[in-house]
């Protein structure tokens, strides 16, 4: 029987890692405690939007990465059932947000149900889909970002929107950790011009290897394709929300 190898290259580093995104978190913490006008300044601006990569979003990328290892022995046992529930969820996403926008201030914002959680199941999903054989450095790491968007934007993006559309430290502070409003901010501005190239792209690669592939591949094809594509589409609903 092969033995399970626990001393992965990157174990060490771990406790690196963790002592670091700690030490960020902490300097997050302090400076909006102690600063409380450090949105007037570029400068903190700057370090507020930076610090949550390091203590949050990278550590949660790391974790992701590592779970597409177990990602094929879950999708065989029900791949079909899963790639059909991707769509189905992923055309729900799209169907709320053209038909459910309304005015938020002086922006539209289509509420997406479940309110913070509705990006979980389409992250589940495609992560699972996608995963089901081994992928090469580069297209697994864009799916595990893709993967870690899709669980934490929604979480911010609808909390400002339960907070009256202001992300500032203001109760109830739902967001996820802290307020992270500079973070978001920046990450759906980015992701709002990013989604007009994504967008179509994912329409024509989605429609490509769903006409090159063959049998039930078709089916892993569109579900995948789909989910970025109505990624991309909430990628302009929130970034419409948040910056205007």
């Amino acid at each position: 029987m092969e033995t399970l190898k626990t001393d992965q290259p990157g174990d060490k580093l771990l406790p690196k890692m963790v002592f670091l995104a700690m030490l960020a978190a902490g300097i997050d913490y302090a400076i909006r405690k102690f600063i409380p006008d450090w949105g007037e300044e570029k400068l903190w601006i700057l370090l507020m939007i930076s610090l949550p990569i390091v203590y949050f979003f990278l550590p949660l990328m790391i974790v992701v990465y590592r779970l597409r290892l177990i990602a094929p022995a879950i999708f065989n046992k029900a791949g079909k059932l899963i790639a059909v529930a991707n769509i189905i969820y992923c055309l729900y996403i799209e169907f709320q947000i053209y038909g459910r926008g309304q005015g938020v201030g002086s922006s539209v914002y289509s509420i997406v149900s479940p309110l913070l959680l509705s990006g979980i199941p389409a992250a589940i999903l495609t992560f699972l889909v996608f995963f089901r054989k081994p992928r090469n450095a580069t297209s697994g790491t864009l799916m595990c970002l893709a993967t870690v968007l899709w669980l934490v934007m929604p979480v911010g993006i609808d909390a400002f929107y339960l907070n009256g559309g202001y992300g500032g430290n203001v109760p109830p502070q739902i967001a996820v950790v802290s307020t992270l409003h500079a973070f978001l901010k920046a990450a759906s501005t980015v992701g709002m011009f990013l989604a007009f190239i994504t967008g179509p792209a994912a329409i024509l690669i989605g429609v490509y290897r769903t006409v090159k592939s063959r049998g039930i591949h078709r089916l892993y094809s569109l579900s995948t394709g789909l989910s970025i594509l109505v990624l991309s589409m909430q990628f302009l609903n929130w970034g419409g929300f948040i910056t205007d």
